[in-house]
């Protein structure tokens, strides 16, 4: 960086400021990177030095991006001692934070996950000294995790396009996938599964449902939470003949990639590059 630029980041990041403008402190990261964990640590680094609350944001392809997307701040640099019977973290999923950092891996986007995690972040009390005020709320807090389904119908699809081609079976082609799993879902196999979780919602069936997710492992210990910690966050707890009243089952998201009657296709155009003439 320049040092104009420095200068800039500084006056806007700093715990003064500029002396003129409110401190802004939340630094968004949109990065493309294998390596998740330098990122985790000046997020915590940003968070001690200066108070700023960090939201980095890293795409997924196997070995080159590996997902590890979080928020970072408070509390990210040191791990938490979970007592048995008692939830540190008030959320919508009964303690369960996915997409906050907390100082353990697992607390970030898998290198599979493909999700929306919104929180809410107050920028200017994240530095919240001590001691803390009893009646201020956590100055960043999970709001929603909302994991991507992508289907699609595949017959529609081809009906649909101006000559026929050949549909691959992505649920075989794990090899071409390398380390990331089958991602694109039969829409109709996916509509099928939610109608039997709705009929009958056990365990065994959300399992089904979960498995149709690019992190299936994320699904079930949000569920499992829900289980587990129910009864201690009754605000959040819905009958089970009320599943809908239920965060940890209907918080998702499902991207249909159906393309219907007379829809054009969408289209990418790189302009010609030319090379200066010597």
């Amino acid at each position: 960086m320049n040092p104009p630029d420095i200068k800039g980041l500084s006056a806007q990041l700093s715990i003064s400021g500029d002396g003129i403008h409110a401190r802004r402190s939340i630094l968004a990261v949109p990065a493309a990177t294998s390596r998740s964990a330098d990122y985790w640590i000046v997020g915590q680094a940003s968070f001690l030095a200066a108070g700023t609350a960090t939201v980095f944001c890293n795409s997924i392809d196997g070995k080159t991006l590996v997902g590890g997307s979080c928020f970072i701040g408070c509390g990210s640099w040191k791990s938490e001692d979970r007592a048995i019977g008692y939830i540190s973290k008030i959320t919508p999923y009964h303690g369960w934070s996915k997409g906050i950092y907390y100082n353990d891996k697992n607390d970030a986007l898998s290198k599979h996950d493909q999700a929306v995690v919104i929180a809410d972040i107050d920028p200017y009390n994240m530095l919240e000294g001590k001691p803390r005020a009893q009646t201020m709320p956590s100055p960043l807090q999970l709001v929603a995790y909302l994991p991507l389904v992508e289907s699609v119908d595949w017959p529609r699809t081809e009906a649909n396009l101006l000559r026929p081609f050949s549909v691959p079976d992505l649920a075989q082609n794990d090899k071409s996938m390398g380390e990331v799993k089958p991602r694109i879902r039969d829409e109709g196999k996916f509509w099928s599964a939610v109608q039997v979780v709705r009929n009958q919602f056990d365990e065994q069936h959300l399992r089904d449902l979960w498995s149709k997710f690019s992190d299936t492992d994320a699904l079930s210990s949000r569920a499992k939470a829900y289980a587990q910690n129910g009864h201690m966050q009754p605000s959040t707890q819905g009958d089970t003949y009320q599943f809908f009243s239920i965060p940890a089952f209907y918080d998702w998201i499902d991207v249909s990639l159906t393309l219907e009657e007379h829809e054009d296709l969408p289209t990418i155009v790189v302009p010609l590059w030319r090379g200066e003439k010597t």
